[in-house]
């Protein structure tokens, strides 16, 4: 998840509030190692696959288009009017380009990974059941 949490933010053109705060990991394993699982994302944050694939054109939320121009490009008035309709415009005509943040790192940190869950996942079948 830090490593995750990094590249998101690395990629300046996305806005990180929620889809930073959110990041997480969840895993669960049942009776067979079918029934085993592993989730990455920001759990109720609809926009996270949209940032990490892409998206198609679509009508944006202008008000989070807004507080993007303002907070992350630091504009004001006018300018940031005129900047936020053209990154509205260019959604609605074009949709969005992707900015991976999960499937790189996990790329990379694959086996690290699954050895951490492994080991965690031994530890816990060790513990006595009550």
């Amino acid at each position: 998840v830090p490593a995750i949490r990094k590249r998101l933010k690395q990629n300046k053109s996305v806005f990180t509030g929620e889809l930073h705060s959110r990041l997480g990991v969840r895993s669960s394993a049942g009776t067979a190692m079918t029934d085993a699982w592993i989730e990455v994302g920001s759990l109720g944050v609809p926009y996270g696959l949209n940032v990490e694939k892409g998206s198609p054109p679509h009508t944006p939320d202008s008000a989070r288009i807004h507080e993007y121009v303002r907070k992350k490009m630091g504009k004001s008035g006018d300018e940031a009017d005129n900047l936020a309709y053209a990154i509205e415009t260019t959604i609605r005509s074009q949709g969005t380009r992707p900015h991976p943040y999960i499937a790189p790192v996990w790329s990379t940190n694959r086996s690290a990974f699954y050895a951490d869950t492994v080991r965690r996942m031994k530890a816990n079948l060790a513990l006595p059941r009550s």
